[in-house]
């Protein structure tokens, strides 16, 4: 019987970013998995905010902090501040929101880096 090995995939933020933006030192997360789906979050997630087509990303920013990310990238407009903090009402904590421009396009890239170039080995 063949036995499948769970893989980890535990990155820092500044590592699965260094090709988009660089992230200072106070942003910089340990992360456990990507999500787009804030109802799919598990602690130590990074929840991507993408906009759909009737729904917008950013809407869902709380259910994801609530259930445990520990940060979110999000679709930026052009003036948007890169970087901020969450000021979720529920919890103390602070969770570092970083805006990429055109981010629906990066996904590929961004999830590439994080579980380790998988096409590399088809």
């Amino acid at each position: 019987m063949m036995t499948v090995k769970q893989q980890s995939f535990s990155k820092t933020l500044s590592v699965l970013l260094a090709n988009i933006v660089s992230v200072p030192v106070d942003y910089d997360v340990d992360i456990n998995n990507l999500q787009l789906d804030s109802r799919q979050v598990k602690l130590g997630d990074v929840f991507i905010a993408i906009n759909g087509e009737s729904t917008k990303g950013l809407d869902y920013i709380d259910t994801a902090i609530d259930a445990g990310a520990v940060a979110v990238l999000w679709e930026a407009e052009t003036n948007a501040i890169p970087f901020a903090w969450s000021g979720n009402s529920k919890h103390s904590k602070r969770v570092p929101l970083i805006a990429i421009s055109d981010l629906k396009s990066k996904l590929g890239e961004i999830a590439s880096l994080f579980y380790d170039n998988p096409s590399e080995f088809l």
